[in-house]
């Protein structure tokens, strides 16, 4: 068995859940996130069972403005 092989974490439930709910979105558009703006969201992986899910706004959004201050 290689390094790498034993080095494999195992999910948590929790974890296996989150991936095979968010897996499918990787690299998607996913419309909403913002009441004042025409805001999308993505989701990527980050590490094995750790996603990322960020919201893009609009320039002219007056959360982004207030949050960009």
């Amino acid at each position: 068995m290689s390094n790498h092989a034993r080095r494999r974490r195992t999910l948590s439930p929790a974890q296996s859940a989150a991936a095979s709910m968010l897996g499918p979105l990787d690299g998607q558009r996913i419309p909403g996130g913002c009441d004042h703006c025409n805001a999308y969201q993505t989701v990527s992986p980050q590490a094995a069972g750790v996603w990322e899910l960020l919201v893009w706004h609009d320039p002219i959004c007056p959360d982004y403005m207030a949050m960009s201050r």
